[in-house]
């Protein structure tokens, strides 16, 4: 769905202006493209794929919010609180003793204040321990190592990975998720990529893909299909596919 606007952090910007003016209008297109209207850049350069593939899913967290936002608001926002009754907050009773108009005052426990402070506290210790919970089993779930030395033991006409960036991790859990959190499927995906002479540079531009691109939904799904299989001749990959320059071959 087309959108009005977009969130554009200035990471965006210094990033951006780090490349070659021949690829940073590339770049600022397609992420405009995508922001605005949805659409899935094709026909990228190499430098403005990587960085692409970089900064989107910064725009997919950004999306999310704003569509999370954007549902809070046609429920009414926070439900409200119901209102009761106060009971009378008079600390002081008069009383009256028999045979004699001597008056006793007497203190009573402030109760409404007793009330509010174990409602706040314990409300903030299990929202916080919850919290807690939560981001130690979401990090926890994916063996972001495991598929890594996967890779290097298995991919070794690659680029090595120097190290597990944030944007890594996610694209790495997210695979995880999508194929039921089978560690086999990577050592699949890493063994017909090594296998694929296309993959490693053997096609009409010299390209050959990288750990970033394996892992790439779309390019995943392509090398475990046998899309980039060698053809009888062991020379070239079946060329279903042709290199455009993109994430998705």
């Amino acid at each position: 769905m087309a959108k009005d606007s977009f969130v554009f952090y200035k990471s965006f910007y210094d990033a951006i202006k780090k490349i070659p003016d021949e690829y940073q209008l590339e770049l600022y297109n397609a992420i405009l493209s995508y922001s605005l209207e949805g659409l899935e850049p094709s026909d990228l350069s190499p430098i403005a794929e990587a960085m692409f593939i970089l900064i989107k899913p910064n725009i997919d967290s950004s999306q999310k919010r704003y569509e999370t936002s954007v549902e809070n608001g046609k429920r009414g926002g926070r439900p409200k609180q119901e209102t009761q009754d106060k009971p009378n907050q008079n600390p002081k009773e008069t009383q009256r003793k028999p045979k004699d108009n001597l008056q006793e005052t007497q203190d009573e426990p402030n109760q409404n204040l007793n009330e509010d402070v174990d409602v706040d506290d314990n409300e903030d210790v299990d929202v916080d321990d919850n919290e807690d919970a939560r981001n130690e089993t979401s990090s926890a779930c994916c063996p972001y190592q495991e598929i890594l030395n996967l890779y290097h033991s298995i991919c070794k006409s690659f680029p090595k990975v120097r190290n597990l960036s944030k944007t890594r991790r996610q694209a790495l859990k997210a695979r995880y998720c999508e194929y039921k959190q089978d560690i086999n499927i990577f050592k699949e995906l890493f063994e017909k990529a090594e296998n694929s002479n296309f993959l490693k540079g053997q096609n009409k531009r010299n390209w050959s893909a990288n750990f970033e691109w394996l892992i790439n939904s779309n390019n995943m799904a392509k090398v475990l299909e046998n899309n980039y299989k060698n053809n009888d001749k062991g020379n070239d990959s079946i060329k279903i596919y042709d290199y455009k320059g993109d994430d998705t071959l």
